[in-house]
């Protein structure tokens, strides 16, 4: 996760037992759902990590599979051919 956002989470736990005056709920409710916010963040910070290894493998994978190919196809002759069909009535 981002530091500064690490740091601004940390700052909206209350520290030395003061309830801070603007809060309108419970402390306990208060700590849970700036915790529930901390694990959504974190979730999220920690599929996009695994999204970014997922298609850098894939690139990965693509360009070693595309140089073989080009490796393969220099010494031959690429021949390319169409058909069409047609209806003769």
């Amino acid at each position: 996760m981002n530091d500064e956002l690490s740091r601004l989470l940390d700052r909206l736990v209350p520290r030395g037992g003061k309830v801070p005056s603007c809060l309108y709920v419970t402390l306990e409710e208060y700590l849970a759902r700036v915790a529930n916010f901390h694990l959504k963040i974190s979730g999220v910070d920690h599929r996009r990590e695994t999204w970014i290894k997922i298609c850098q493998e894939h690139v990965d994978r693509f360009e070693k599979s595309a140089s073989s190919f080009l490796d393969a196809d220099l010494g031959r002759k690429i021949d390319i051919r169409s058909y069409a069909l047609t209806d003769r009535r």
